[in-house]
C-alpha cells in the first residue's frame, strides 16, 4: 500500500505483535492483530526468501515499500487494516479492497479521520517499553533510510510555491488527459541528492507528497512521520537546513522554465510519427498509424529519443495473440521480425547505440539504476523475460532482453540484458536470432 503509512502500518503492528506475545499489556488480541504477530515473528525469514515478481507486486525491487507491502500483505493488506481501525484507509480513488498501482486516471485519497486515529494508536502504544524496543530494531534494520529521504522529499516539494502549483497542475492536466502521469523529469534531480537510500524510491517520493498536496492530508502524515523519527532518533530536530533550502532551490530555478501552469500539457504533446521531428521537448508521446497505439517516449543523455515503454505491435512471428502479459511487458520478437517491427520515422537501435547509451550513465551497473523501471531516466526497462528457441517462456519479472539491430553472422547476434540482481546491471551477449527478446525503437 501506500508508502509512508504502511510503513507506519507495518511498525505499529510489529510492535503490537511482540506485546501480545509478551503479555506486556491486557489488551484483548483480535484475529488481525495475530495475523500480524505471525508475520513478525517470520519477517527476517520472509525477507531472505523475498523474490520480487512484477505481475505479483508491482514492483521488480527488493527495497521498497511496494515489495515490503508484498511481504506482509497476507497479514496487514488494505482490508486488514479498514477491519482494524473500523473505516477506509482511502476516501476515493482506484485502491479498492487492494492496491491498484496501474491507473493513469485518479490517485487515492487518504482519509484524515483514518490518520488520526492511526496516531492515536501510535501515542498510546508507543508507551509501553517492550513495544519500543522491537520499533526501534525494525525502524533501524528497515526504514530509516527510507524515513529521511521522505522527510527531505516534503521540503523539496514544498520549497517553493511556484513550483508546487505547476506541479499540481500538470498532475492533474495528465490524469484528466488519462494518459499516465509522467512529471518525474521535474523532480529527478532530488534523487541525486540522496546519497543514503535507494534512489528508485527517492525518485518517486517527491510524487508521493505531490499527491499528498492534492488531498490534503500532507501535514497530518508529515507530522506523524517526524513523530516517529523524533522517537528514536534523538538528534534528529526536523529543521531544514539553509545549505539544503539552497539546493532544493537551485534544483528548482533550473526545472521552472520548463514547467509552466499556463499550457499544462505542453511537454507531453499527442503527436504522430512524422510529428516527431517537429516537437523540441525531451519527453513526448507517438501513436502507431499500424494500430494507433501510443507510446510515450523520453530523450536519454546521448541526445537520442528512445521510446520509453516496450514495443507492443503484433503481427505474424511475435508473441501469441493471445498474449497476458503483453499490455505491461510489450510483445517478444525473433531477430529477424524485430528488423521491421518498429513504427513509421523509427527503428531498431544497433550496437553502437546500446553501447553509446550506456556509456551515457557511466557504467553497466549505473546504467541499469538509470534505465531500469522506476530509474530516473525515464526510459524505464522492463524485464519481460524471453522466448527461448523451443517455444518455452521464462526469466519474467527478472531479467529483460533487448535485441540490438547489429548481427555478428548468420545466426548470432548481440542482445542487451537487463539484470535485477546479482548486482542490478546490463550485459551485452551473442544470441541466437531465433529467440524471442523485447524491443525498444529509436528515432530516426
Amino acid at each position: 500500500m501506500n508508502r509512508i503509512l504502511f510503513m507506519l502500518a507495518l511498525v505499529f503492528f510489529t510492535a503490537t505483535a511482540f506485546t501480545s506475545l509478551t503479555k506486556t499489556t491486557d489488551t484483548q488480541t483480535d484475529p488481525t492483530v495475530f495475523k500480524l504477530m505471525q508475520v513478525t515473528s517470520l519477517w527476517d525469514l520472509l525477507k531472505d526468501g523475498y523474490e520480487p515478481d512484477r505481475d505479483r507486486d508491482g514492483t521488480w525491487l527488493t527495497e521498497g515499500m511496494r515489495s515490503k507491502y508484498a511481504l506482509a500483505k497476507k497479514y496487514a493488506a488494505l482490508t486488514m487494516l479498514e477491519t482494524a481501525f473500523g473505516k477506509k484507509v482511502f476516501l476515493s480513488g482506484p485502491h479498492n479492497g487492494e492496491m491498484d498501482y496501474l491507473s493513469d486516471t485518479e490517485f487515492g485519497h487518504y482519509n484524515p479521520d483514518f490518520i488520526a486515529d492511526f496516531r492515536w494508536a501510535w501515542e498510546t502504544a508507543i508507551q509501553n517499553p517492550a513495544f519500543k524496543e522491537v520499533l526501534k530494531k525494525v525502524y533501524y534494520e528497515d526504514f530509516q533510510g527510507m524515513a529521511t529521504t521522505y522527510f527531505d522529499a516534503y521540503h523539496f516539494i514544498n520549497q517553493n510555491p511556484q513550483f508546487l502549483k505547476g506541479l499540481q497542475d500538470k498532475y492533474e492536466s495528465s490524469l484528466n488527459s488519462g494518459g499516465g502521469v509522467y512529471i518525474r523529469r521535474f523532480t529527478d534531480d532530488f534523487a541525486n541528492l540522496q546519497t543514503y537510500y535507494n534512489s528508485s524510491e527517492a525518485s518517486t517520493a517527491p510524487a508521493f507528497w505531490l499527491r499528498r498536496s492534492l488531498d490534503g492530508t500532507a501535514l497530518q502524515l508529515l507530522e506523524l512521520q517526524v513523530m516517529m523519527m523524533q522517537t528514536f532518533e534523538l538528534d534528529f530536530t526536523a529543521i531544514v537546513s539553509e545549505e539544503e533550502k539552497e539546493a532544493y532551490e537551485a534544483l528548482i530555478q533550473k526545472t521552472l522554465p520548463t514547467l509552466n501552469p499556463a499550457i499544462p500539457n505542453q511537454d507531453y504533446p499527442d503527436v504522430t510519427n512524422d510529428d516527431v521531428r517537429t516537437n523540441t521537448g525531451d519527453l513526448g508521446t507517438l501513436i502507431d498509424d499500424r494500430d494507433d497505439q501510443m507510446y510515450h517516449w523520453v530523450e536519454l543523455k546521448d541526445g537520442k529519443k528512445w521510446m520509453a515503454q516496450n514495443l507492443n505491435y503484433s503481427f505474424a512471428g511475435s508473441t501469441d495473440e493471445d498474449c497476458s502479459f503483453c499490455q505491461t511487458y510489450g510483445r517478444l520478437y525473433t531477430w529477424e521480425l524485430a528488423q521491421k517491427a518498429c513504427p513509421s520515422g523509427w527503428r531498431l537501435p544497433t550496437e553502437t547505440d546500446w553501447d553509446n547509451l550506456i556509456e551515457a550513465y557511466g557504467d553497466k551497473y549505473k546504467a541499469y539504476d538509470a534505465l531500469a523501471e522506476d530509474g530516473p531516466s525515464g526510459f524505464s526497462a522492463l524485464l519481460g523475460g524471453q522466448r527461448d528457441v523451443n517455444g518455452n517462456f521464462d526469466q519474467r519479472g527478472s531479467e529483460g532482453y533487448y535485441w540490438g539491430s547489429s548481427a555478428n553472422n548468420d545466426n548470432k547476434t548481440w542482445e542487451y540484458t537487463f539484470f535485477s540482481y546479482d548486482g542490478a546491471k546490463i550485459n551485452k551477449y551473442e544470441a541466437n536470432k531465433e529467440n524471442a527478446y523485447s524491443c525498444r525503437c529509436l528515432w530516426e
